[in-house]
Formats: structure tokens, sequence, C-alpha cells
């Protein structure tokens, strides 16, 4: 799951930051009685008696309740339906898939939530600010698994021309065949792509697969960096990239520099021959 930023959310998801979601079960309630007499044997002193007393007896019904969980965050998940695997811009039934809260109750009756959530640092629209990209990086941590196919969705968001109409004045992407330009992406990870939210899309990385093919059907030029990453990993990166000259497996921070400096002159080349 991915953070979308507040600047961003209500552009990709057509919901607000701030939502209610609802969670409605089934519980039993006494609902009212009656005094009737009652008569069994009851033993005292040793002794059985057949006893009558009037005693309440419950009546019970079934009613629904509905419990409500109000959360304030800007996490999504995979975008499903027709364009789950395009760069078609958001709208309705198009939809980025926001992060819910989902209701339980316990065999006592008793309502517990769960809330989805995120890595909270949202995206940085396409910027040639040095200062603000290198504080962005600076302030990326990782934790949990790997969702790289969602990584790989919103990079390839970043640079869409058809999201112009999430991102702001200056960050738009240029259009695929704009003259004298060249698009391209960075795929890194240093682990395997083994987290999913919507299955009915396949798994993290049979999405991955789905969603490469489709960048660089656009001629997007797709590097990948594979820094420390198992087998698996550099595979799913293998498959991404453009070309054997375009995946990189480096295993220290040295080999990394390296990487990364090819990939400039790599693109530096891109744009003059383009």
């Amino acid at each position: 799951m991915v953070d979308a930023g507040e600047d961003y959310f209500f552009k990709a998801t057509g919901q607000l930051p701030i939502r209610t979601y609802t969670f409605s079960y089934d519980e039993t309630y006494e609902s009212g009685g009656d005094w009737e007499e009652v008569c069994k044997w009851k033993k005292k002193r040793g002794r059985w008696y057949w006893t009558c007393d009037d005693e309440w007896v419950p009546n019970y019904a079934t009613r629904t309740v509905t419990e409500t969980k109000t959360i304030n965050n800007t996490c999504v998940k995979e975008r499903v339906g027709d364009e789950q695997f395009t760069d078609e811009d958001p709208g309705p039934f198009q939809w980025i898939e926001a992060a819910e809260a989902y209701g339980s109750v316990n065999w006592r009756g008793d309502v517990s939530w769960y809330t989805e959530s995120c890595n909270p640092i949202g995206p940085l629209p396409m910027t040639s600010n040095r200062d603000k990209l290198f504080d962005y990086i600076d302030g990326l941590n990782a934790s949990g698994g790997t969702a790289g196919h969602l990584g790989i969705a919103w990079g390839w968001y970043l640079i869409a021309p058809d999201w112009d109409v999430v991102w702001p004045a200056g960050s738009d992407p240029y259009p695929y065949d704009e003259p004298d330009s060249a698009k391209a992406m960075i795929i890194m990870t240093d682990g395997e792509f083994n987290q999913e939210y919507d299955t009915s899309n396949g798994d993290s990385f049979d999405q991955a697969e789905t969603m490469c093919d489709a960048i660089k059907d656009q001629g997007i030029k797709v590097y990948t960096v594979a820094f420390q990453a198992p087998p698996s990993g550099q595979a799913i990166l293998n498959y991404c990239a453009s070309g054997d000259d375009f995946a990189f497996t480096p295993e220290s921070s040295e080999e990394l520099t390296e990487a990364y400096t090819k990939i400039a002159q790599s693109i530096s080349d891109l744009r003059i021959r383009y």
C-alpha cells in the first residue's frame, strides 16, 4: 500500500482523507418477557418436592446494530477494473482504491476495527529542484513487505500524460510523443515482491510483470536496480528492464553509486538521441 499524499488523494480516489466506514451485525437481545408459573422438582433437606413459583421468562429478539469508524489517511491500494494496468487518469469507474476500515465482532459481542495503513510518505511530483529531491529521499524509510507493483504503478503515473489532471502545474508530464524528449523510469528494490491487496489482480509479481509490459509498450525506457535483492527480486526487475544493459544488481554502496552513474549517463544519451 502507498500514500497518495494529501494534495493528490482526492484526485486519485474521489474520496476525502477523512472518511467514515460502517459495519453492521446482528445481535440477540432481551426484548421483554412475562411472569409465568413454573413448576419443577426441588430438593430440600434430602427430600424432593414438587413446587410451583412465579418466574420471569424473558423473550429474545434479533436486531441489526451498525457501528461506524472515521479514519484519516491517504493510503491507496491497487487499481481495479478495466484500467487496472493502464495509465488512464483517475475518475468515475476508474478510481484508485483507497484504504479502508473493517469491523468485526467476537463471540462476546465486542466490536473491533482494523484500519489499512501505509508508510506515510506521499509521492513527489516531477521537479528539477535538487534540494527538494534530496530532502524527499532523506525522508524515505523502509518497513514491512514489498508491494513492488504499486511502486511501479505510481512511478508510471508520475510521468503519464493523462495524469496531468492530478499533478500540480510545472510537474505535468510531457506527452509520449513530445519532440526532443524521452521518458525513463528507474525501479529499485532490495527485496522480493510479496505484498498485494486486491488478489483478484494477481500477486505482486504477476501484477508487476503486466504493469511493466504496459509501460514498455508506451516506449518508456525502464532501468532497474536490484540492490542486494534475493533471486526472486532480481528476477522481476530483470523482466521489467528494457534490456540487459538496463538491469543492475549492485551488492555494495560503491557498486550502487556506479550503477546510478551509468544510468544517468544512459538517460543523458537517450535525451541526445531523441
